[in-house]
């Protein structure tokens, strides 16, 4: 090689360099966490110190490393909880169109119902009052110590425990005057509607909403 080649050689060379040379900018520093997996189009889950929360991919926190789970999607939403002294707290609701709701009010999952139904949730307060919130964290129904028990909604309705009978509801609270009879059904987490009969899933009988009539499963809790 000659001495001019050699020179248009590193002149090239040079040129290659500052054509494709460019500055790597992190918009989620990997030492900011001990754990980044990605959560949809835009979400990323991190994790610190064993605890989880959500940022998207400009690197805002949506949900702090605070928190100890996030759960399953269902109706288009998933609950972020965490645990402290009296259960498992409720501290917002993370939508699949990846936004994220904080509650301002504390509000804690109930045994088998942590997902959305008909668009509410059954949850119960700090005082350990039942009742359903909306997807801010709204109360919309129960919360003045009428209903010892609840149910998740389905298609309108949901049972509840007062007066040491259960009741169907709706979402305006208004109830069935003719409880249920505790000899005759059995209560599950999930309930299926179908044009007026009611259907409990553990047992797999039905009767006609207005009438109660045809029921033979028996009484659980």
């Amino acid at each position: 090689m000659n001495k001019n080649s050699f020179i248009l050689s590193i002149s090239f060379s040079v040129i290659v360099l500052s054509v494709y040379s460019q500055t790597a900018i992190w918009q989620i520093k990997p030492t900011d966490y001990d754990k980044i997996e990605r959560l949809g189009r835009t979400l990323y889950i991190v994790q610190k110190n064993n605890k989880i929360g959500i940022v998207n991919e400009q690197g805002t926190i949506l949900a702090p490393p605070e928190n100890d789970n996030l759960g399953m999607f269902y109706e288009h939403k998933a609950l972020i909880t965490l645990q402290d002294s009296k259960g498992e707290r409720i501290i917002g609701v993370l939508s699949d169109d990846e936004t994220f709701h904080k509650f301002s009010n504390k509000f804690y999952t109930l045994n088998g119902q942590k997902f959305y139904s008909d668009g509410v949730l059954s949850v119960s307060d700090e005082n350990g009052k039942v009742g359903y919130i909306d997807d801010k964290g709204n109360q919309i129904l129960g919360f003045d110590g009428k209903y010892t028990k609840i149910k998740p909604f389905c298609e309108g309705y949901a049972s509840v425990f007062k007066n040491k009978k259960y009741y169907l509801i709706t979402l305006d609270g208004e109830d069935f005057q003719k409880p249920l009879n505790k000899k005759n059904i059995s209560l599950s987490s999930r309930t299926t509607l179908s044009f007026r009969m009611i259907c409990y899933h553990s047992a797999r009988k039905c009767w006609n909403a207005t009438s109660m009539t045809n029921a033979s499963a028996e009484y659980a809790e």
